[in-house]
């Protein structure tokens, strides 16, 4: 089994060296990390240069025109190989077995998607709040809406989701009314 992680990056060289080695750590290593950089101006893309000479799992495309976050990730799905995919954002740091869980989660309840809870912190990496569903009253919301289209089009699932079957790629949120969801 293998899975394509999608990275977009813009201007991103503060967290980035710590995202993609938390990624590259994962306790699964068979994956792509496919990061497409939007015309960064600070050293993000010297930054990628160095993680694709490191290790062959990393795969870069540089934009030659500021494609904006949607179009740039939009971009990468087009990239998209394996039977599963994950979002990253530039500035996120995974814990050691995300990609293990969030793979074992979304085969045994034969989901679409996974959604995972995370923790909440500083620039430092100091934990401001265990738990962002507790934050934000997240479990109450699944209860109500319960359906990943009411969830997102009323911003409770307000970052990119985390493992995604491939047959999700071609789904438009706003009539994606039965995508079968799991809250790991």
């Amino acid at each position: 089994m293998k899975i394509d992680i999608l990275m977009a990056t813009y201007n991103g060289e503060r967290f980035l060296r710590e995202q993609i080695d938390s990624i590259l750590e994962q306790s699964f290593s068979d994956f792509r990390l496919l990061i497409s950089d939007d015309l960064s101006k600070d050293n993000t893309r010297e930054i990628l240069n160095e993680y694709v000479k490191k290790d062959r799992r990393v795969i870069v495309f540089l934009q030659n025109k500021n494609l904006g976050t949607v179009q740039n990730f939009e971009f990468l799905m087009q990239k998209v190989e394996s039977k599963y995919f994950m979002f990253s954002d530039q500035d996120d740091i995974w814990q050691k077995d995300k990609i293990e869980k969030s793979l074992e989660k979304i085969e045994e309840t034969k989901s679409d998607l996974v959604y995972t809870n995370l923790q909440v912190v500083d620039q430092n990496l100091n934990v401001v709040n265990p738990s962002y569903w507790k934050l934000k009253g997240f479990e109450k919301k699944i209860k109500k809406y319960n359906n990943f289209a009411s969830l997102y089009l009323n911003n409770y699932i307000t970052r990119k989701h985390d493992a995604c079957e491939i047959k999700m790629a071609g789904k438009n949120i706003a009539i994606a009314q039965k995508i079968k969801l799991y809250f790991a």
